[in-house]
């Protein structure tokens, strides 16, 4: 086992469906990028929510939230 790999507490999974067109458009990109599906979809999602301006302000709550107690 990978002495790096982070704990399944640390990971929540998930299922979702996406129409063929989408599916084999993720494919390629994600090939072309050298990544799996997780680390593609976890890529997009980070890109996204940097795109839309809103990954520091939630990371912010995130930390607060933490911080209270």
């Amino acid at each position: 086992m990978k002495e790096n790999r982070k704990s399944k507490d640390e990971y929540k999974a998930t299922a979702f469906y996406l129409p063929e067109g989408l599916y084999q458009l993720t494919e390629v990109a994600r090939l072309r990028l050298g990544l799996n599906r997780s680390k593609f979809i976890q890529f997009c999602i980070m890109r996204t929510l940097q795109d839309l301006s809103l990954l520091s302000e939630k990371v912010h709550e995130v930390e607060g939230a933490k911080t209270d107690g």
